[in-house]
């Protein structure tokens, strides 16, 4: 009988001892998991799905770059987002407001023209006034300066709400600088044209513009079509 005791007791507590190692398996697991999520999510923003602009445009892939396309002649901007599957999806479309509407791009400081090309963000802030800083000149304006031995470009160009060169909608304005944090800083991009240069439209007639400016508006105009 106490033999019986014995053995009924130690499955009793190889029972529970099962149970609790079950029980830690699981809660290390799900903790593990949990982690990951974490971790996938800074590395490229799994969870900004839940934003409303990537729900209402079924954005179910993790994004991959965001551009900002400005038109000088149509006055307008879109809104780009591209997802891992280098899918893209466009997430707002608005009017602008330019400093200046002279065609072609900025050859000297002194010129009041807004730049052409492809452009990076030097700098940023939400707050206390949304703007946004280009690393103009790029280094294609930069090639091209010394090639034509012009003096050295230093113009400030800002995007921003007011008293900046290229004016925006203040809600567009925060949703590109809050998912620009979703991006690596090199794909994040701001890319101004004289006009829409998908559809073939005539380019605006540039009484200033240099030789070399079909080789950037054919540049201009393979970036552009990469986002459709």
């Amino acid at each position: 009988m106490k033999r019986v005791y014995i053995i009924i007791t130690s499955i009793f507590i190889i029972a529970i001892f099962l149970a609790l190692s079950w029980k830690f398996n699981l809660l290390s697991l799900s903790q593990k998991e949990n982690n990951t999520l974490k971790n996938e999510t800074s590395k490229n923003g799994i969870l900004s799905k839940k934003h409303p602009l990537l729900r209402q445009n079924n954005v179910i892939n993790p994004l991959k770059s965001i551009s900002l396309v400005v038109f000088k002649q149509e006055k307008k901007v879109i809104f780009f987002v591209t997802d891992s599957m280098s899918k893209s999806y466009i997430l707002q479309r608005e009017s602008i407001k330019l400093s200046s509407e002279t065609n072609g791009p900025r050859l000297y400081n002194t010129d009041i023209n807004i730049p052409e090309g492809v452009y990076k963000i030097k700098n940023s802030s939400l707050k206390p006034t949304p703007y946004i800083l280009l690393n103009f000149p790029n280094d294609f304006d930069v090639n091209k300066q010394k090639a034509d031995k012009r003096p050295i470009l230093n113009s400030k160009i800002t995007l921003g709400l007011r008293d900046n060169n290229i004016i925006l909608d203040s809600l567009l304005l925060q949703n590109f600088l809050l998912f620009k944090e979703m991006v690596s800083p090199k794909n994040a991009q701001i890319i101004i044209l004289p006009n829409d240069l998908r559809h073939g439209e005539r380019i605006p007639f540039c009484l200033t513009c240099p030789t070399w400016i079909e080789e950037l508006y054919g540049n201009l105009r393979i970036t552009l079509l990469d986002l459709q």
